[in-house]
């Protein structure tokens, strides 16, 4: 069974129906079914799950669940339930990199991948303007990356990649973007603490605004209030509008 807005027609508390349509009206726009990734990098879906299961590839961001129970006084009480997944389009670009990495074995391809990422992370850790700043643990007193500090910082991003995280935050999936929209979100938080107004320069807050917005999912509508797109970049756009 399908899951999809057609399928949702009432619903017992007020507003239901509508934020369940929109919903999926969401997920359909922004992200892929299992069926829609595996046909874009030309595999099958046990392929892909395949590639996931090995940590060459992440996972799915979301996960739609529908019961149904119908009562009938014929058949008693029968239950139907389905499920789907979604995906980030931008995983059609990591199941595209783990491919060129074939015939390798996927324990292998896992290990690349990995290591790709972290030195990624690490690179867009030393370039990204006020990425330094944003994370000083990672960092000495002579300004040089400590290394134990990062491999404890970039396994802890890692994990998040691995388990979907990053694909329910990000439009596109990648470390530099996490690297950006983590600076984005200190410099921001600091902004809206900031009372004094000094701690942080227009020049800085302009960078945050536009960087975060270019990276940082739009949420699902249940998630938007809660999210750092509302909670930082709205109320520190206002903010810097009204200043």
């Amino acid at each position: 069974m399908q899951i999809n807005a057609a399928n949702i027609h009432n619903a017992h508390e007020p507003g239901t129906a509508e934020l369940i349509a929109a919903t999926l009206a969401h997920l359909s726009s922004h992200f892929l079914t299992l069926d829609q990734l595996a046909c874009a990098v030309g595999l099958t879906q046990d392929e892909v799950n395949a590639l996931i299961d090995a940590k060459c590839m992440p996972p799915h961001s979301h996960e739609i669940r529908l019961s149904i129970e119908v009562n009938t006084t014929l058949w008693g009480s029968q239950r139907h339930q389905a499920a789907n997944k979604f995906y980030s389009p931008s995983l059609v670009r990591w199941a595209n990199h783990a491919l060129e990495l074939a015939p390798m074995p996927l324990s292998e391809i896992a290990l690349v991948v990995r290591n790709r990422f972290l030195n990624d992370l690490r690179e867009s850790l030393l370039k990204v303007p006020g990425a330094r700043e944003a994370n000083p643990d990672c960092f000495g007193q002579d300004g040089g990356l400590v290394e134990a500090a990062f491999a404890t910082w970039g396994e802890s991003h890692l994990s998040y990649l691995l388990d979907g995280t990053y694909c329910i935050c990000l439009k596109e999936v990648s470390a530099n973007n996490i690297v950006r929209k983590g600076t984005c979100m200190s410099i921001l938080k600091r902004y809206l603490d900031d009372s004094s107004g000094t701690s942080v320069t227009d020049h800085e807050v302009e960078w945050a605004l536009t960087e975060y917005d270019a990276v940082a999912s739009l949420f699902l509508p249940a998630e938007r209030a809660g999210s750092s797109r509302t909670r930082l970049f709205e109320a520190a756009r206002k903010k810097f509008c009204c200043a």
